[in-house]
């Protein structure tokens, strides 16, 4: 049975060379890059108990159904506290008399703390993504992608966008994460397909845990395809801005990106 063979046998050793020149560029940019955005310690997944029944507190769900106690700080169901006022009032974790649901803390502490593990979260799984060198594996020769777009993308711009993505991500929480860019192409039609390309590419450079920060992803990438190219088989994404502020799309017909 012949299989099918490896794109890589392919690559002339001029190319390779270059791909693994720009590879260790891009690790350099990385490695310089942790000064800029400050590298924060990762945070464990929130993790207890409530003391009364037993059962586990979803930190996703501390503001509508969990307490905090009064004497000791510690949270515990809403529902299992009330109860116990109604037998006692020791708190039965610490056996301090007095127990009681601290109002002012309840209704602030809990959501701060969603919020601050979410953006420590994004922010280190940013992090994580500079460190594999994520953007060179997404699209290179040995992608599905490349039949559509043969062209590498400036690896620069992708330390611009982790760097961009982070301060968004820490000042403008659950705000719509508007994409602006250029995307500066050597002569062809631009089709759809090939926009699609460079959307998954945005897309693709973007945690899991970022997109628990943003309310969505929009993209507004003006597509420029130029007769007299100054670069030589690449992409040029430049004027790269991350806004919050609504914009009308540009390709209304993308409409699963736009």
């Amino acid at each position: 049975m012949r299989g099918t063979p490896l794109l890589v046998g392919y690559i002339k050793p001029a190319r390779f060379e270059r791909e693994q020149t720009q590879l260790l560029a891009y690790e350099m940019e990385v490695r310089r890059s942790r000064r800029l955005i400050g590298v924060t310690p990762e945070v464990d997944e929130f993790k207890d108990k409530c003391f009364i029944c037993q059962g586990d507190l979803v930190i996703n769900s501390l503001t509508r159904c969990s307490a905090k106690t009064y004497c000791c700080g510690k949270f515990l169901h809403k529902r299992c506290l009330q109860q116990e006022l109604q037998y006692s009032d020791k708190c039965g974790h610490c056996k301090t008399s007095n127990l009681r649901w601290d109002e002012d803390e309840e209704q602030l502490l809990p959501w701060e703390e969603v919020v601050r593990e979410r953006v420590t979260n994004a922010t280190n799984a940013i992090i994580r993504y500079q460190r594999r060198g994520v953007p060179y594996h997404i699209h290179n020769p040995n992608i599905v992608s490349w039949r559509i777009l043969p062209y590498h993308v400036n690896l620069p711009i992708w330390f611009e966008f982790y760097t961009r993505l982070t301060t968004f991500v820490q000042q403008r929480q659950n705000a719509t994460l508007y994409i602006h860019a250029y995307v500066n192409l050597p002569w062809m039609t631009i089709t759809q397909s090939i926009r699609q390309t460079v959307y998954g590419m945005f897309s693709r450079n973007i945690p899991t845990e970022v997109m628990l920060c943003v309310r969505e992803v929009k993209f507004r990438l003006l597509f420029l395809s130029w007769l007299h190219y100054d670069a030589e088989d690449e992409v040029i994404i430049s004027r790269l801005t991350l806004q919050s502020s609504f914009s009308p799309p540009i390709y209304p017909e993308d409409t699963a990106w736009v």
